[in-house]
């Protein structure tokens, strides 16, 4: 049995308020911004999430290849699409890139990586899927200042 079901949502949430001595306090919110991506889940489209946790020593990359990635079934899926993307950092901001060999480009559009800052999160969503080649499969996560844990979730298909 495969994914059944599959989604991405991102969501920013705030309230402002304001003092006006002597008058009663002014409000706005609350309020939010939010964004959902269903994925579809089907031969040919979304077909596998790969759930890890890494633990990472300072300075020491973790190079992720997502044509050998094994899913919470314990089944290797030899991904040859990537819809989505989170990360959760702790302990360490990192960086997140194409590898210096085999790099996949994704969402990077030439970029060296982003920033994740400790105990921050980063979330890439489409629904329409990057290819992942033969030769240009693998990821990057670099702990920037010390060792951290890294978890990682990444929907894709074959």
């Amino acid at each position: 049995m495969g994914l059944q079901f599959a989604q991405a949502v991102g969501t920013i949430s705030w309230q402002l308020t304001q003092s006006n001595t002597p008058f009663v306090q002014s409000a706005q919110g609350p309020d939010s911004v939010s964004q959902s991506i269903p994925f579809t889940v089907a031969s040919g489209y979304a077909t596998s999430a790969i759930a890890k946790q890494y633990a990472l020593a300072s300075g020491v990359a973790q190079n992720i290849d997502l044509k050998t990635q094994v899913d919470l079934l314990n089944i290797t899926q030899p991904l040859t699409k990537a819809y989505g993307i989170e990360v959760v950092t702790s302990g360490s901001a990192a960086i997140l890139s194409p590898a210096s060999s085999g790099g996949m480009p994704w969402f990077f559009n030439g970029t060296s990586g982003l920033i994740i800052d400790n105990g921050g999160v980063f979330l890439y969503a489409s629904a329409n899927a990057a290819t992942v080649a033969s030769g240009a499969s693998m990821l990057s996560l670099l702990p920037c200042s010390g060792a951290m844990t890294a978890r990682l979730i990444i929907i894709g298909g074959f």
